[in-house]
C-alpha cells in the first residue's frame, strides 16, 4: 500500500473541506480574504512604503487595510494609486490575490443559488400550512377531487391544498393548471415531490398540521398495499401531535379495509368504491337514471346531502320536518349514537343530539320555514296501488371482476321470472363458471362465448327482446384508455342495431376515463357509470363531511331505503297543477319521502331531466309518463318497477 505524501494528504483535506457545503466555503474564502488584507497591510505599516498624504502624514494602519480591501472587492481601485513601486506592487498583489479569492466567492454563491432553485423546482421544501388539506399520492382521480375540493372550498378565504407524490413539481403543476384550471377559484394548489410512504417526505407537507388528509391509491397490482403503508407513516409517525388525524382514502378490496381500520382505529375514514360502484350499477339496471342523482348528491355542485341542526324541531316527529324547510328535503336522521337512519317512521321522536340529514343547495341554505301549514291539495292525492314489478330481460355485454357481485346484486333487485344473458370472450369468463350451480332466485341466465363487437355473436341473438343492456369495462386491457375504446365501439354498434326497435329499452354503460363520457352521449337512453369519477366525488365528499359513507351505504344497501323513481299517476290525479308540498303528502302516506321528480320532456327523446329539492311552492301540472323521486324503504326481495 502506498503511503500518503503531504500532496495527498492537502488534497484529502481539501476534499473534505468542500464536502461540508458552501456555507464552509464561503467561511473560508472570506477569512482568507480578510488574512490578506491584514498581512499585506501590516507589512506596508511595518516597512512604512505607504505614500505620505497631503498633510504629510503616513496613513494610519487602519486606512491601509481599507485601501487593501477596497482593491481585493474592486480591481479597477489600483489604478489612481501613488507612490513607490514597492508599494505599487503591493497593491498589485492585493489586486490579484482578491480577483481570485472573490471570484472563488462569486462562483460558490452562484452555485449554491443554483443549488437552491434547483431544489426548489424539485419541491423539496417545507410547506408552512395549517388547517389544509393534504393529499398523498397521484392517480387520474386526482383531478376530479381537486376539482371538488376547490368547489367546496370556494367560499373560503385563501385555502390550500398541498399534494406530495413520487412524480416532478413542474410536471405536477402544468397539469393542474391544464385540466383544473377553470375551477380553482381561490384554491392554492402547492405541489411537492416524495414518496407518500416515507416517513420523512411526508414532514414536507406538514400533515399534522392539516385538517384533512387524503390519501390516493396509485394503482397497480395492490394498490391497498401501498395505502395502508401511507396510513401507517402517518399514525406511527414518532413526531406525529396526539390530536386526531382526519385521513381519507380508498380501498379496492373490503378485507384489506376491515384490516385498515383495525391498525388505524378510528383516524381513517376509507370507502370501498368498488362494492359502491357495482351496487349502483345494479340500481341503475332497474331504475334508468340513478347515475344522474347520485352524481349531483355527491358532487358540490347543485344539491347535496348534509346534516343540519335540528333548532325547534326537537321533541316533534320526523314526519314534521317534511314540511317545514325552506329550501331543503329531509331524508333521516343522524342519530347521537352514530347510527344513520333514513327514511324513519314518521312518528319517530327527534332528540335535540340528533341532526338531520338533509338535500340541499347549501349548508347554510337549510333553513326552517314558519309553522304555518303549508297549502296542500289533497283533492289531488289518489292511493292508486302501485304496480307490482315486472320480470325484466337484461344482456350484459363483456366481463369483468365486477360481474359476480352484479349478478348477486340484481337477483336481489328483479322480479321472480327475469333472464339475464352474459355476452363475453372465452378469456374473460375464464375461472367465472358463469354456466354452473348459483342460487340466482329471480333470474335464469344464458352465457354466450363470443366477442360482441362481431357481427356473428350477436347475429343469432333477438335484441329487441332485452328490457335492459349493460355494457361492462373489457378486462382484457389493462390500459383503461384501451378499454375504453373497445366499450364505446360496442355501444355504437349496439345503438345501430337497436336503431329500429320500436320499444323503449335502455343501455348503462361502464367507462373508467370521465373524458372519455362525452363521446358517448350521443347515444339516447344511456347511463354512463365512471368507476374514477365515482370514487373521486365520494373521497372529496369525505374529506369534508366523513359520515357521508355511511349515507351512501344506505342508499345502496339492500333492503335498505333507496332512492327510486316512482309514476306520477300513481300519486296524484293527472292533468291537475300542484305544489311540492303535495308531493311531499303523497309520498308521505305511502311511507316514503319525496326529494324530487323527473319531466319527460320532449317526445322522451333522452332521459328525463330530473329536478332534486325543487322549489316547495311553486304550482307544476304534472303529466302521464312524469316520475316522482322518493326515498323507500324497501325488502330485500322486492324489485324496482321496470
Amino acid at each position: 500500500m502506498r503511503t500518503p505524501t503531504l500532496r495527498d494528504r492537502a488534497r484529502y483535506r481539501f476534499d473534505q473541506l468542500i464536502s461540508r457545503g458552501p456555507s464552509v466555503l464561503i467561511g473560508w474564502t472570506a477569512l482568507l480574504s480578510l488574512a490578506l488584507v491584514l498581512c499585506v497591510a501590516t507589512l506596508i505599516k511595518a516597512t512604512g512604503i505607504a505614500p505620505v498624504g497631503i498633510d504629510g502624514t503616513s496613513p494610519s494602519f487602519a486606512e491601509i487595510s481599507w485601501m487593501c480591501l477596497m482593491r481585493v472587492l474592486d480591481g479597477g481601485t489600483m489604478g489612481s494609486d501613488r507612490g513607490g513601486w514597492a508599494f505599487l506592487l503591493s497593491m498589485l498583489f492585493v489586486t490579484l490575490t482578491g480577483l481570485l479569492l472573490v471570484s472563488t466567492l462569486i462562483g460558490i454563491i452562484s452555485t449554491m443559488i443554483d443549488h437552491r432553485f434547483n431544489e426548489m423546482r424539485k419541491g423539496r421544501s417545507l410547506v408552512v400550512e395549517t388547517g389544509h388539506t393534504v393529499i398523498l399520492g397521484w392517480s387520474p382521480v386526482i383531478y376530479s377531487v381537486l376539482h371538488e375540493v376547490a368547489l367546496a372550498f370556494s367560499k373560503r378565504r385563501q385555502p390550500c391544498v398541498a399534494i406530495l407524490a413520487d412524480k416532478d413539481r413542474v410536471q405536477m403543476e402544468d397539469e393542474i393548471q391544464t385540466r383544473v384550471v377553470g375551477s380553482r377559484g381561490r384554491v392554492r394548489f402547492v405541489c411537492r415531490t416524495g414518496k407518500p410512504t416515507d416517513a420523512h417526505d411526508l414532514e414536507i407537507v406538514s400533515p399534522f398540521s392539516a385538517q384533512t388528509i387524503v390519501v390516493l391509491p396509485r394503482g397497480g397490482a395492490n394498490p391497498d398495499a401501498e395505502v395502508m403503508q401511507t396510513v401507517l407513516s402517518l399514525t406511527q409517525h414518532p413526531r406525529r401531535p396526539r390530536r386526531k388525524l382526519h385521513i381519507v382514502t380508498e380501498m379496492s378490496d373490503s378485507g384489506n379495509a376491515a384490516l385498515l381500520r383495525t391498525v388505524a382505529d378510528a383516524e381513517v375514514h376509507y370507502v370501498v368504491t368498488s362494492w359502491l360502484t357495482t351496487h349502483l350499477m345494479a340500481q341503475t339496471v332497474c331504475q334508468p337514471g340513478l347515475v344522474s342523482l347520485y352524481d349531483e348528491l355527491l358532487s358540490f355542485e347543485g344539491n347535496d346531502i348534509y346534516f343540519a341542526p335540528v333548532q325547534d324541531l326537537a321533541g316533534h316527529p320526523f314526519e314534521d320536518s317534511l314540511h317545514h324547510f325552506t329550501n331543503a328535503c329531509p331524508i333521516g336522521m343522524y342519530i347521537a349514537d352514530g347510527r344513520v337512519c333514513l327514511n324513519p317512521p314518521g312518528r319517530t321522536l327527534i332528540s335535540k343530539e340528533d341532526q338531520l340529514i338533509v338535500i340541499s343547495a347549501e349548508p347554510e341554505r337549510s333553513r326552517l320555514r314558519s309553522w304555518e301549514q303549508p297549502s296542500l291539495d289533497l283533492e289531488a292525492i289518489h292511493a292508486s296501488p302501485i304496480p307490482p314489478s315486472v320480470p325484466l330481460r337484461i344482456l350484459i355485454l363483456r366481463w369483468n371482476l365486477r360481474g359476480l357481485e352484479l349478478l348477486s346484486r340484481l337477483d336481489r333487485l328483479m322480479a321472480r321470472g327475469s333472464h339475464v344473458t352474459v355476452v363475453a370472450c372465452a378469456c374473460e369468463v375464464d375461472g367465472a363458471n358463469l354456466t354452473g350451480p348459483h342460487l340466482y332466485k329471480n333470474f335464469t341466465l344464458d352465457l354466450v362465448v363470443g366477442d360482441p363487437l362481431q357481427t356473428r355473436t350477436l347475429d343469432p341473438i333477438d335484441l329487441a327482446s332485452y328490457d335492459r343492456f349493460v355494457l361492462l369495462t373489457d378486462s382484457r386491457h389493462v390500459d383503461g384508455e384501451a378499454a375504453d375504446i373497445h366499450t364505446l365501439l360496442t355501444l355504437f354498434q349496439l345503438r345501430e342495431r337497436l336503431a329500429h326497435c320500436r320499444r323503449q329499452v335502455h343501455i348503462l354503460t361502464e367507462l373508467l376515463n370521465p373524458s372519455n363520457r362525452a363521446l358517448g352521449e350521443a347515444v339516447h337512453l344511456a347511463d354512463f357509470v365512471v368507476a374514477p369519477r365515482f370514487s373521486s366525488l365520494l373521497l372529496a365528499q369525505l374529506s369534508q363531511n366523513p359520515e357521508i359513507t355511511h349515507v351512501c351505504e344506505h342508499l345502496l344497501s339492500p333492503g335498505g331505503a333507496n332512492l327510486c323513481f316512482r309514476e306520477m299517476t300513481d300519486y296524484l290525479t293527472p292533468g291537475r297543477s300542484v305544489n311540492f308540498h303535495t308531493l311531499i303528502e303523497a309520498a308521505r302516506t305511502r311511507g316514503e319521502i319525496a326529494v324530487g321528480y323527473s319531466r319527460l320532456g320532449r317526445a322522451g327523446e333522452r332521459l328525463p331531466a330530473s329536478l332534486l329539492n325543487p322549489v316547495k311552492d311553486e304550482l307544476v301540472a304534472f303529466e302521464p309518463g312524469d316520475r316522482l323521486i322518493v326515498i323507500a324503504s324497501e325488502p330485500e326481495e322486492e324489485s324496482t318497477q321496470a
